[in-house]
């Protein structure tokens, strides 16, 4: 079961821009970069809450799982633009979206969601969004295991095949999994003060890792598709020739039915 519930216009929930001072951001340039913390404490209760920032439509923000002789995970994850929060607490997964279906976030502009579990009552927030969800099933301890990975997990292999940045996932629609590219920063749990992410990456020697926030290329700024609409992207742009009956990288190329449809409008005008 869930639904909608008005909020009121709270300053705290809103997305922060990056800090100036103090903790800096963390930027994960690769598919393979990410960090490893220790596990969010949320067995019957508790609440996470991130401030990021990207330009890619697909990525696996946060994982957390892996318990000995249990199958509980969480998994927030970004999915063509949208935001999903993915868990078992040990009688199957649910999946359960963060803001609508028009919410999406890959616009490389600063967004925050939060976490706030009790029990079986969860409540998902984006930006000023917020929605309420039941979490179903017998069980009501979430035993995560050791670590919380930031930006992507060790091993690919380890992911459940629920998650649909994951290895089983990508393969089915032919698409390599990808991790987080973009900048995350002020990652609270339960409440407490912003997690030291820079200290992280020293102690790690994390590769693929920048400080601060990264822009987005700017590739469009070259107008590179001959047709369609151009979005940038960390690979570079991409462009959209959905409604130009074209296609190519840059939408260059005629497509069959394009030029069968030209051909059978060129006869009909002859007759």
């Amino acid at each position: 079961m869930s639904g909608n519930i008005a909020v009121e216009d709270d300053e705290d929930e809103r997305p922060s821009p990056p800090p100036v001072g103090g903790r800096r951001p963390v930027t994960f340039i690769t598919k393979h970069s990410h960090l490893r913390l220790p596990s969010w404490d949320a067995v019957q209760s508790g609440t996470l809450e991130v401030n990021f920032k990207t330009a890619e439509p697909h990525g696996l923000m946060l994982f957390n799982g892996g318990a000995t002789g249990r199958r509980d995970f969480i998994a927030v994850e970004v999915y063509d633009g949208l935001v999903f929060l993915v868990l078992n607490m040990g009688d199957g997964v649910q999946r359960f979206p963060f803001g609508t279906t028009y919410h999406k976030i890959d616009d490389d502009q600063p967004h925050y969601i939060r976490i706030d579990r009790n029990h079986r009552d969860l409540r998902l927030t984006l930006d000023n969004d917020e929605r309420r969800h039941s979490i179903s099933g017998s069980d009501l301890n979430l035993d995560l295991g050791h670590y919380l990975f930031v930006g992507g997990r060790d091993h690919r292999d380890r992911l459940p095949w629920h998650v649909w940045t994951g290895d089983a996932a990508g393969d089915a629609i032919g698409e390599e999994r990808k991790f987080f590219r973009g900048c995350v920063w002020d990652l609270k749990l339960n409440g407490g003060e912003p997690v030291d992410l820079e200290s992280y990456v020293e102690t790690q020697i994390v590769t693929g890792t920048e400080y601060d926030c990264r822009t987005a290329p700017t590739d469009c700024e070259t107008n590179p598709c001959h047709n369609g609409t151009c979005t940038n992207r960390w690979d570079g742009f991409v462009c959209d020739c959905s409604k130009t009956g074209l296609t190519g990288k840059r939408c260059e190329l005629r497509t069959s039915a394009f030029i069968f449809t030209v051909e059978i409008n060129h006869l009909f005008s002859a007759a």
